[in-house]
């Protein structure tokens, strides 16, 4: 019998190396690192949706209770609604100015529509969890311009503020309005 020679690379490729398989776990591992950076990433970016998305609800909340509460203040430093202070979530308003269960009907000056609505917006209020205090280091603000010659309300802006634990700076809504009923506003 004939001795048979093999090819010379046949004997050198019997088996995977060391180094292939050491390669191999290299490249797995960098892949499952970035995977996790892609996760941690968009957990953060879920988290500032959702402030966004709360502290909008509470702007447009609010604007909608402020056209609601049809008020005539001459001036806008005597709007009920001007604040820029945080609302006492321990102590609630002294009139619940609201529809009831059994639909009994509260007295309510414009004044007191105004600080039931604030405090609404600020504070958790029962099942319903969409109140300032929500948000991290949420702030609320309304200011309303003097009214304009001719105009039947003053225009006010509404701002929502937050800073989440990953914001370089504080994040806000704003929201423009003019407080009152449509047909109020034109002559």
């Amino acid at each position: 019998m004939a001795n048979r020679r093999r090819p010379l690379g046949f004997r050198q490729s019997r088996g995977t190396s060391l180094i292939e398989a050491m390669v191999t776990a290299v490249v797995l591992a960098i892949g499952l690192l970035g995977i996790a950076a892609l996760q941690g990433a968009g957990l953060r970016a879920n988290n500032d949706a959702k402030s966004q998305t709360l502290a909008s609800d509470v702007a447009w909340d609010l604007a909608d209770r402020m056209r609601a509460n049809v008020h005539d203040y001459a001036d806008a430093n005597t709007s009920p609604y001007v604040t820029s202070a945080a609302t006492n979530c321990g102590s609630p308003p002294s009139k619940t100015c609201a529809m009831t269960p059994d639909d009994s009907a509260v007295d309510c000056s414009s004044a007191d529509m105004a600080a039931f609505d604030l405090y609404q917006v600020s504070c958790v209020n029962g099942i319903r969890a969409n109140g300032i205090d929500q948000l991290p280091s949420g702030t609320l603000s309304v200011a309303c311009a003097l009214r304009e010659t001719g105009a039947r309300a003053n225009p006010c802006t509404i701002t929502v503020g937050w800073q989440g634990p990953n914001d370089a700076e504080a994040q806000q809504i704003v929201v423009d309005l003019i407080p009152g009923r449509p047909e109020d506003l034109v002559d």
